[in-house]
Parts: structure tokens; sequence; C-alpha cells
């Protein structure tokens, strides 16, 4: 059985209600699209709310995997990446989690791989700098 992956920069998810409605969104869309893996950048999610996403993403059937942006003088943790694992998938492990990365290692058609989402920083130095630490995951 072919395994559907997508990937989607969100633009942010931090709004009161933004998480809920996105959830409620890709649950129908993935189930239309026969998705098993979305990768999600620039959620701008706060960490302090992890435990509480990832209860509503397993109510709705997905396993939450999540990195977190540094927070901003507004308060808001810009950037961040995230992954949505069905929960009929196995995932063996987290193998990578930092500032705009995160990594899981499963089983996909049959097959041990590891899935990234990546969401590298806007400005020019920065970028440069994670694109080569990339390099030590």
């Amino acid at each position: 059985m072919k395994e559907g992956v997508a990937t989607l920069n969100v633009r942010g998810l931090q709004s009161p209600g933004a998480w809920r409605d996105f959830l409620a969104s890709m649950v129908r869309w993935t189930r239309r699209k026969r998705v098993r893996v979305m990768a999600v950048q620039e959620h701008n999610l706060n960490p302090n709310e992890h435990s509480k996403r990832a209860r509503e993403a397993l109510v709705a059937g997905w396993q939450l995997y999540a990195s977190y942006g540094a927070r901003g003088m507004d308060g808001t943790h810009w950037g961040g990446a995230l992954l949505l694992v069905s929960t009929d998938i196995k995932v063996h492990r987290e193998v990578a989690n930092g500032l705009g990365v995160v990594a899981v290692s499963l089983d996909l058609s049959d097959e041990k791989c590891t899935v990234a989402s990546v969401y590298a920083p806007v400005n020019p130095t920065k970028r440069v700098d994670f694109i080569n630490n990339l390099k030590n995951l």
C-alpha cells in the first residue's frame, strides 16, 4: 500500500481556535487524499501547550511530534516544525528535535524510514548556520 506524505507551511496556528480549525480541516483533507504523515512548518505554537495539543491530535487519530521556535519579543514562538503521524503507523522513536526541525523513525509502506519536518530561519546568516548544523543530525 502506498503511503501519502504531505507538507504545508501554515504561517501560524497561534491564534485562538486556529489549531483546532487546522486539525479538523487536516483530518478531512488527509482522509480524502489518503495522507498518513503530515509535515507542517511555521506553526508558531507555544511549547507550554504541547501536551494539550498532543491530546487533541491523538483524539483525532494523529500522533504529534513538534519542535518550537524561539520566543520573540512579543511572546510568540516564531517558526517551528511539526509532524502529524497517523496512529496506525508505528513510530520507533523521535530521532531529532531542535529549533526548526523534528524527525521520527517509523514504518512506512513496510519499510523503516525517517521523516522530517524542517523550518529554516528567515535571516540569511542564521539560515546558513541552521543548514550547516543539519549535518550533525
